[in-house]
Parts: C-alpha cells; structure tokens; sequence
C-alpha cells in the first residue's frame, strides 16, 4: 500500500500542475507564499487526507494576529488584511480543488469554511493639483544644501519615465504587474493606446490621453528602449516592488 501523500507532495504536484496550465507567475507567487503560511502554521508535513476544516480554520484565525512584516526595515506590526487572507483562502481552495481531481482526498474541505469577506476602503481619487504635484517632482530632486553654499537642486534623470509611468497608471490603473510586462510593441502611440495582459491571460487594450501619449512618446523617443520594457532602471526590467516603491514626494 502507497503511503498517502503529504502536503509537501501535494504542494509540489498542484505547483507543476499550474505551470503547465500557463498560470500567471504572479498566481504561482502569491499560491506559494499561502502555501509556506499553512506550513509553517502546522510545523510539519501532515498527509494532506488528514488536515481537517478545524485546522484551517484555526490558521485563518491565526493570520489575524498581529506580526512584525519579514524585513529589515522598520514597519507598524499589525495583521494581515482580510484581502490577503481572502487570498491565501482562494490558493487553498485551488489547492484542495485540484488534489480532488486528481484522487488524492476525497472531499474539497476549504469550500465548506467560509471566506472572509475584505474591507471596502473608501477611495479617494487625486485632484488636479495632487496631480500637478506629482508631475512637478519628477523634474527635480528636493533641495538640499550644503556647507557653505546655497540651496540647490538637480535635474533627475529619470524624470521622462517616471512623468510617463504616472500619466499611464493615472489613465489607465493597471497593475503594477501589467505595468512592468508593457513593452514598446505594446505601445501604439498613433492610436493613443496600449495593450497590457491581464488576470488569466486576457489581453485588453486601453486607451490613453494626449498628456499621457505626449510624455509616452518623450520616454520612447529620447531612451532608447527597443525591445526593453517600458519600466527599466540602468538596463534592469522592473517588478511589481519597484512601482510600489515610487514615492515622489521623496524624490
């Protein structure tokens, strides 16, 4: 008689199995890191037969206590949103979904536990002049001053691309992640346009504003990018934690 798979086991076989579906490495990211949560709760490699609903239960409890973020730097200790925890409950249940299919457990225990329902946080879009604001630091670094000498400041060199990368998140909202992906082929300039793949491979085209399509067009033409990516530092194609890290009002 086999011994029954483990977690670890059904783990690996759901990752391999994603891959070959051709989902999105953001999916497989986010799936892997929920999955190392469960591990690391249970402290060991259960075969995944014996995990109860009571068990997970007890981990989706869990992840609401408050816990210092992984990092060095320093950042408020607090739980996870209901948004990520509704997040590690859908990589759950895919998991369990696919061990179904493949006759490894009989039963799909996550869908009988309920999901956690995620805040609605009231969003609060930018006026005019938060815009303004926002395209006016991209010229120039903050003043500084030195011994001796009078308050000064630089031009940035990165100032047509990070302008372009406001205006199109601004114009559009894509993802950070969509954003990263959007290469020049994907740029049509003359129709005010660009193409970006989406959640499970769905390819849209959004339109652009001539503010947007004019600094598009400044970054492209001035920086030399064919076939880079649009977001690109010093010759490295940027993730997701770099748009995340754009913080203009400390530039």
């Amino acid at each position: 008689m086999k011994p029954p798979i483990t977690l670890s086991q059904a783990i690996a076989g759901y990752l391999l199995d994603a891959r070959a579906r051709h989902l999105s490495i953001h999916t497989i990211a986010d799936y892997t890191n929920s999955f190392r949560k469960l591990q690391v709760f249970l402290g060991e490699d259960p075969p995944l037969a014996s995990i109860t609903p009571d068990d997970i239960r007890k981990f989706l409890a869990d992840l609401a206590t408050p816990r210092a973020p992984a990092g060095i730097a320093p950042r408020p200790i607090r739980p996870l949103s209901k948004k990520t925890v509704l997040n590690i409950h859908t990589g759950l249940s895919a998991l369990w979904t696919w061990a179904v299919h493949e006759h490894i457990i009989p039963h799909q225990i996550i869908r009988d536990i309920g999901r956690p329902k995620p805040e609605r946080p009231v969003i609060v879009p930018f006026t005019q002049d938060d815009v303004r604001r926002l395209l006016a630091v991209c010229d120039r670094t903050r003043p500084y001053t030195r011994p001796g000498q009078r308050i000064s400041d630089n031009a940035r060199p990165a100032a047509l691309r990070d302008r372009a990368i406001i205006l199109v998140l601004l114009d559009t909202g894509v993802r950070a992640s969509e954003l990263c992906d959007l290469r020049l082929r994907h740029c049509d300039l003359r129709n005010s346009r660009i193409t970006v793949m989406g959640k499970g491979s769905k390819e849209r085209d959004l339109p652009l504003g001539p503010s947007t399509t004019k600094a598009l067009w400044r970054y492209i033409t001035v920086v030399t990018l064919s076939p880079s990516p649009i977001c690109v530092t010093a010759g490295t194609p940027w993730h997701s934690r770099h748009v995340w890290a754009m913080r203009p009002w400390k530039w």
